[in-house]
């Protein structure tokens, strides 16, 4: 058993800091380490983090036998690189979202980390949340009954900037990467299994991204999953789980801090909790008892759901290319 596990930084920027912040409330968690490729952006935030060890190259923050685990958060199109780097030099990967940009790029790095029987998971914080984990105990108690329907709406408005992260295809923007893995991870995470058919239409921008994307996933016997992300749109941010008994609404789902039942157009159930701090700290600590454990995957955010979230997102931007006459 690990007591203190060494966390190392690759990629020291907007989502490494807000993780970093939680991390200092972590129980055994240290900050060992960051990686750049820049050496003057490591020492800043070696500075900023108090972080003993700082290195201006990938390659040499990887030799770093004491890293235990690596929280990757460079840009999109990176990941899978990072990933494979990571795992060949024998390090546990925990993987901001999404862990490739395709189906093919995250089946390798599930294939190598599962080859090494190295710890590996996407970073889809969403799921370690307690509203969320609440709603999930609520649905496996069957409290809502047999489930009919899954709708998630993530948007928000951004103005069009080429040079952006989000409307940067060789960045890898646009909402379906940035927004829109939360819909899917959400539709996946309840459903369980791939669906029989995927319906999108969407909206291409002059940047060559994806700007809006509708979703239908079907399952048969009636059973639908609705989804939308878009950055052009700004909308509640919220979920339902329809029951054949009930529903739950999950405001804010993507960070939630509270989950309601309903039945019969009242509250029966409700859950109330403003999470620490941003909500990453959970989980951190999950993961973390994973490599405790000797765990190679993580449970609440299996790798098979990584791989089926890929799979149905690389199907609707097929379609969308294929509308939009690319």
């Amino acid at each position: 058993m690990v007591n203190k596990v060494n966390w190392g930084i690759l990629g020291p920027g907007k989502m490494a800091r807000v993780f970093s912040k939680e991390l200092q409330a972590v129980n055994g968690a240290r900050l060992l380490a960051v990686g750049s490729t820049s050496e003057e952006r490591a020492r800043g935030f070696s500075q900023e983090f108090a972080v003993p060890r700082t290195y201006g190259n990938y390659q040499a923050f990887l030799n770093d036998k004491e890293i235990d685990i690596v929280y990757i958060s460079t840009v999109h199109t990176k990941h899978h690189k990072c990933v494979l780097e990571a795992l060949s030099a024998g390090k546990a990967v925990l993987c901001e979202k999404p862990l490739g940009m395709n189906y093919s790029e995250v089946r390798q790095v599930v294939e190598v980390a599962t080859a090494k029987k190295l710890l590996l998971m996407e970073g889809l914080w969403t799921r370690f949340l307690p509203a969320y984990r609440q709603v999930k105990n609520w649905f496996a108690d069957g409290k809502i009954g047999r489930i009919k329907r899954v709708t998630a709406d993530f948007s928000y408005f951004t103005e069009t900037d080429p040079a952006s992260r989000v409307y940067s295809a060789a960045l890898g923007g646009g909402a379906l990467l940035d927004v829109g893995i939360y819909v899917l991870g959400l539709a996946v995470d309840f459903l369980g299994s791939a669906p029989r058919c995927v319906h999108s239409c969407g909206s291409i921008g002059d940047t060559g991204v994806d700007e809006t994307v509708g979703i239908t996933l079907e399952y048969g016997n009636g059973v639908l999953a609705n989804l939308y992300c878009s950055v052009k749109t700004k909308i509640p941010q919220d979920a339902y789980i329809y029951g054949s008994e009930g529903y739950i609404y999950l405001p804010d789902f993507w960070r939630a801090g509270s989950a309601y039942i309903y039945k019969e157009g009242k509250v029966v159930e409700s859950f109330e909790n403003a999470k620490e701090g941003t909500g990453y700290r959970y989980e951190a600590e999950a993961v973390m008892s994973c490599l405790q454990s000797g765990m190679t995957a993580c449970p609440t955010m299996p790798l098979e759901d990584s791989l089926l979230i890929t799979k149905i997102r690389d199907e609707i931007m097929h379609q969308l290319d294929a509308a939009n006459g690319n």
